[in-house]
């Protein structure tokens, strides 16, 4: 991976890799990008959305999940591995006599094509707070970054195991103070915390800051990315395969349509891959999308 840039300085320009300039990487190593359709009345139920690399993300499948659009209002839908469909109900949850109102899992499996249904009840998170954090899945875990009224002053990880999701394994503050919580994106992958700054950064471009799991989130390396911070409330941010930085462009896009573009990790998120997609930009309100 590319030198880091220091966080007491504001780093150099770094004019952003288009067109043919590009550099090439190997579809299969990138991520799907995985539109959850919660509002196409059509049927009535959710939809699932896939968009694969392989093709250029041109070519979508889609999956009919058995969840019906009105149980969506309850809900916060995210990806695990295998293309899995968590779905999270984080309101008009039952209230327990001890624990009161927890977030409640119900997961759908992607090799059945989303019809076979696990319900896995209670998780160990607060459904009554949920609203202060940002769910993720993580190789099979569940990750609450808790961003908002930590208590401790600082940005907080949350992780529930894969084994029922009713306990937890780990609660840890971050070195990231909770004055950061609304400059950016927050994500989880291998482990590590990602906060992909796009408000009061140093200069025009976006950054990502990485606070490694080896050092309980106390180490952070900051990158200077080459996306523009205009771009930043423009679409979804996320950390994907080989912790790439993508951007699914949602509002205003060149191309007419949903775009993805990529910034590898490798090359200090200085080199970025372009993709018009098979998503309609007027979908968009419809869904969520995920990174996976």
């Amino acid at each position: 991976m590319a030198e880091p840039i220091d966080p007491a300085t504001t780093g150099t320009e770094v004019e952003a890799v288009t067109g043919d300039s590009a550099p090439t990487q190997a579809a299969s190593s990138l991520s799907k990008i995985y539109f959850i359709n919660q509002g196409d009345k059509e049927g009535q139920l959710v939809k699932v959305v896939v968009g694969d690399p392989v093709n250029g993300y041109s070519s979508l499948e889609t999956f009919v999940a058995q969840f019906t659009i009105y149980d969506a209002v309850n809900n916060l839908f995210l990806i695990g591995p295998g293309g899995d469909l968590f779905c999270l109900q984080v309101k008009n949850v039952a209230r327990e006599p001890v624990n009161g109102p927890l977030v409640e899992l119900y997961r759908m499996m992607a090799y059945g094509g989303y019809q076979i249904l696990e319900n896995l009840t209670n998780t160990a998170f607060d459904a009554g707070i949920y609203g202060d954090g940002t769910f993720r899945v993580d190789g099979g875990d569940i990750y609450w970054i808790r961003t908002k009224s930590t208590g401790t002053g600082k940005i907080e990880v949350h992780r529930a195991g894969s084994i029922d999701f009713r306990g937890f394994n780990m609660h840890q503050p971050a070195s990231l103070p909770e004055l950061e919580s609304g400059n950016g994106a927050w994500d989880i992958h291998a482990g590590d915390l990602y906060f992909i700054k796009y408000r009061n950064t140093k200069d025009a471009h976006i950054e990502v800051h990485r606070l490694d799991l080896k050092s309980l989130y106390q180490n952070e390396t900051v990158y200077q990315s080459t996306f523009d911070v205009r771009d930043g409330d423009n679409g979804t941010w996320a950390i994907g395969a080989n912790a790439d930085l993508y951007f699914i462009k949602t509002k205003n896009p060149d191309a007419g349509t949903v775009e993805v573009h990529i910034a590898t990790a490798e090359s200090g998120y200085t080199n970025v891959l372009h993709y018009p997609t098979g998503f309609k930009e007027s979908d968009v309100p419809l869904g969520n999308f995920c990174v996976y």
